[in-house]
């Protein structure tokens, strides 16, 4: 089975993993951006936690661009930045715990920045910022769990997105310590 782009042929072992990506994001990424987007809440979700993954994501994504890991893993940081971007904005917009909206989650927007500079111009912090993605990946959780209990629902949370995060943050652990870094950049152990 073979399809016709603008004149080329695109095999259907290549169709597959792209129709794969986008269904995984689809359903389990963009789960609470649309959810926040249907309700015009973010009440339920916690800021702290967000902005806890926004942190590790940036590191990740700066880390891995740097380190030239595989772009599997450059992906992977990309898309949660975007995503926990997107958070930052509804927190912006809607507020939360039925509060106005406060700009003050948009400054979190350049953060990347941060893990850059320190990449750039004092490479050896890599060694000990690549944990941060998996560290806060998981410790995330627990505001997320003080805010459901406050609230006494996980109303406004997607849990298959929150079990999906801290499966990948348990995973991250596993990779950090267990597995080869694909860049020729030295690791901490």
């Amino acid at each position: 089975y073979q399809r016709r782009v603008r004149g080329k042929s695109i095999d259907h072992k290549c169709q597959k993993p792209l129709r794969s990506l986008w269904e995984f994001l689809h359903r389990f990424a963009s789960h609470s951006i649309l959810l926040n987007y249907k309700r015009k809440s973010v009440r339920g979700l916690s800021t702290t936690g967000i902005v806890m993954k926004h942190v590790g994501a940036s590191f990740l994504l700066v880390n891995s661009t740097l380190q030239e890991e595989t772009m599997a893993v450059i992906c992977y940081g990309l898309v949660n930045v975007i995503q926990h971007s997107v958070f930052m904005f509804q927190f912006s917009v809607y507020g939360s715990d039925e509060k106005q909206g406060s700009r003050k989650y948009l400054f979190w927007l350049i953060f990347p920045l941060i893990p850059l500079l320190l990449g750039l111009y004092y490479p050896i912090t890599m060694n000990a910022t690549n944990s941060m993605k998996p560290i806060t990946q998981v410790l995330s959780h627990i505001p997320q769990l003080v805010e459901c209990v406050k609230l006494k629902t996980t109303r406004g949370v997607s849990l298959p997105t929150q079990h999906l995060n801290f499966l990948g943050g348990l995973a991250g652990f596993y990779k950090l310590f267990f597995i080869e870094c694909a860049s020729s950049f030295p690791r901490w152990r």
